[in-house]
């Protein structure tokens, strides 16, 4: 059994309605280091997955995607959500001919959960914000920590209270509280 504080179950709350909302296509979760984030993605994933939308897990980075692959195997999440992917990888394809890569469309009802998004570059941001635009009823969950290290490239200030293209949204929510135990 999951044991979560009230205010996980809030933020929870907050994502599942999010998920059933007819409109909005993306959303913020925030929250520092062991402050649960990973847990509590799980248990979005399963809830989008139980919804019927295609659960997709990405990263900015090989290495974050491998990291996200090691927890969701331990927890079984694997079984309903492909291996997590960077998001170059799976948001573009090279074409053969011309040599250029060219941006893949999403299948509908996708529900995208991007974790490590405070790396996210603004060109990233774009293509896979309007990526999920065009697919009917797909959803974008941007999952990060806005204390981390912003990108090499132009950030896209995704996670950035005052910045981010999502500022102010009503599904927007932010874990406070570090739950990580000493190990």
């Amino acid at each position: 059994d999951l044991l979560i504080t009230t205010h996980q179950e809030t933020f929870l709350e907050n994502k599942a309605a999010f998920l059933r909302d007819k409109v909005a296509w993306g959303a913020e979760a925030q929250g520092t280091a062991g402050s649960g984030k990973t847990t509590i993605a799980e248990n979005i994933i399963r809830y989008a997955h139980h919804l019927e939308y295609l659960p997709v897990v990405l990263a900015p980075t090989n290495r974050a995607a491998n990291v996200l692959h090691q927890k969701f195997s331990s927890t079984g999440l694997n079984k309903i959500v492909e291996r997590p992917s960077t998001i170059h990888k799976w948001l573009y394809t090279l074409d053969q001919d011309t040599g250029v890569w060219e941006r893949n469309s999403i299948p509908e009802k996708t529900f995208i959960l991007l974790d490590e998004s405070s790396m996210l570059a603004l060109e990233q941001y774009t293509h896979l914000s309007d990526a999920v635009k065009e697919s009917k009823g797909s959803k974008i969950l941007f999952v990060g920590d806005n204390f981390q290290l912003p990108p090499v490239e132009k950030p896209s200030f995704i996670l950035d209270p005052e910045q981010s293209p999502l500022a102010g949204g009503n599904f927007n929510a932010k874990l406070t509280a570090v739950m990580r135990q000493a190990e």
